[in-house]
């Protein structure tokens, strides 16, 4: 039997969220407003809150991909 270690390597994180707004602003792609992470998460409170809420999306598109055609 043949063992295999699998190392992980962080990606590469996004520098900024976009912020999507209903109205169109002048100077911005599609009412999207790009802010700086450091600035939209000033605590690492803010920053753990908003990564937990992404969790049940990251779950379900790793199911997707499990399944043929995913």
């Amino acid at each position: 039997m043949a063992v295999t270690t699998i190392k992980i390597r962080p990606f590469r994180y996004s520098n900024f969220v976009h912020l999507a707004i209903d109205e169109k602003i002048p100077g911005q792609a599609q009412g999207e407003v790009a802010l700086d992470v450091g600035d939209a998460f000033p605590t690492d409170e803010a920053a753990a809150e908003f990564w937990d809420e992404l969790k049940e999306g990251w779950i379900m598109h790793c199911r997707q991909r499990r399944t043929p055609n995913g």
